[in-house]
């Protein structure tokens, strides 16, 4: 392959990885206020059928949980379809066609026609193939996403995986939505019509206030502090919760999963792309440091009942000079990841300092280790996870979620700060993440500053 078409493919898949994160964040970019349920389902299915890359015909539906019967979907909202599908498949009962079956599996179903008695044949081009992705909210059926592909459509694995995602969002949307609405029908009984608008129009006024606030002090630096929101929800979750305020939390939870997917990577990796990212020099002190991420990840790692472990080994001293906030993030990558793939057992964050025997660069390293009791990684991928787009195997992402983007980010912020990455590990053994980077001696001006 020359470079060009690789240069060529790579941009290609750049400006579909910006039109499928454009398309999730426009789905929640979508203003609830004063919109039923259909229409906001609408206003995500136009945004869906109008990515340019995602090769589909502009025909689908959205259905629902039935409210009235929980072992039947009911088609809350539609698109580009005749009136005689819509009124045929109004109702479907789980496990019963495409998406009903669907529903039952919990998982992406791509299929042709139904049965001889719920056959879709559209323009008279005959049968269609269709997508059937299942919208959840953690473990709960929200409904299904169903969207019609052309006749000689393949298995797409990339458009897969970006319909699951925006199945997700739609899901987060659909259950913000019935919520408010729940709240609003419950309001209804107990306040009179002239009330009720009032203070539904000052509830819109004083969220659409928070919310232009919030994108007006929003900056790229988010990923610290949501790492710390999202040990604190999951501290929450373990608390004495009532259902409503749980489902409430479950939601903030996917939403933040998914916010930090999209802005610890996508904003990132453009960032490395362009050479755009700047490392601060700073003092660091190393004890500090520790205490920090073990009260950052303790609820996280405490909800999986693993022990968490954090060291200093050997001679260190007590302050290094460097980028703080950079190195809490590629700490934060190695023991997420290390949360999701421990099972049981336990992780240990250290920091050691390590001799360069070369001293091309310094004369010492400052080496910080993630070690975990998990799942391990065999020796065929050790060499490629460190790659933009790699995971392990396809059933990681479908498993656990994720870009594949976050240990590329680590790689290229170490070798930024001089340093370099790796990872030591069996299948089945656990694993060593570390992250080493020159030891910079930090100034006594410089701590007494800080």
């Amino acid at each position: 392959m020359s470079a060009l078409t690789m240069d060529k493919n790579d941009n290609n898949k750049e400006e579909r990885l910006r039109e499928y994160v454009s398309a999730v964040n426009a789905v929640y970019a979508i203003s609830r206020d004063h919109l039923t349920l259909q229409a906001v389902l609408e206003r995500a299915l136009d945004i869906l059928f109008a990515v340019p890359c995602l090769d589909i015909l502009s025909k689908g539906g959205v259905y629902l949980r039935d409210p009235e019967d929980d072992n039947q979907l009911v088609l809350a909202c539609s698109h580009g379809l005749r009136a005689d599908i819509d009124k045929r498949c109004a109702k479907i009962k789980l496990g019963e066609c495409l998406c009903g079956q669907a529903a039952i599996a919990r998982k992406i179903i791509l299929g042709s026609c139904v049965s001889s008695r719920n056959e879709v044949i559209t323009d008279g081009h005959g049968l269609r193939g269709q997508y059937n992705i299942p919208i959840m909210i953690g473990e709960k059926l929200e409904g299904v996403l169903v969207v019609y592909l052309h006749q000689s459509t393949e298995k797409n694995r990339k458009h897969e995986k970006f319909l699951s995602d925006f199945a997700h969002a739609l899901g987060v949307l659909i259950g913000f939505k019935q919520r408010e609405e729940e709240l609003v029908a419950k309001e209804l009984k107990a306040r009179n019509a002239a009330n009720l608008a009032e203070e539904a129009l000052f509830r819109a006024q004083h969220a659409e206030q928070a919310k232009s606030s919030f994108l007006s002090t929003m900056s790229h630096e988010l990923r610290t502090p949501m790492n710390g929101i999202v040990g604190m929800l999951h501290a929450l979750n373990m608390g004495n919760l009532d259902t409503q305020q749980r489902e409430y939390v479950e939601l903030a939870l996917s939403s933040s999963d998914l916010m930090l997917a999209i802005i610890d990577d996508i904003l990132d990796t453009t960032k490395l792309d362009h050479s755009a990212i700047t490392l601060e020099n700073q003092p660091i002190c190393l004890q500090a440091f520790l205490d920090e991420t073990h009260t950052a990840f303790a609820p996280l790692v405490e909800e999986k009942k693993l022990r968490f472990e954090v060291c200093m080994e050997g001679d260190l001293p007590e302050y290094i000079s460097g980028d703080k906030k950079r190195l809490h993030q590629v700490l934060n990558n190695f023991i997420s990841n290390a949360v999701k793939f421990t099972p049981h057992g336990s992780i240990t964050l250290s920091i050691a300092r390590q001799a360069n025997q070369d001293n091309t660069v310094a004369s010492d390293w400052i080496i910080f280790k993630v070690t975990d009791t998990g799942i391990g990684i065999g020796k065929d991928t050790r060499q490629i996870i460190f790659d933009r787009f790699t995971q392990v195997d396809s059933s990681i992402s479908r498993h656990f979620g994720g870009t594949g983007l976050g240990l590329f980010i680590c790689k290229e912020l170490a070798q930024a700060m001089g340093g370099e990455v790796g990872v030591d590990s069996k299948a089945g053994l656990g694993s060593t993440f570390w992250c080493k980077i020159p030891y910079s001696p930090a100034s006594l001006a410089m701590v007494n500053a800080a």
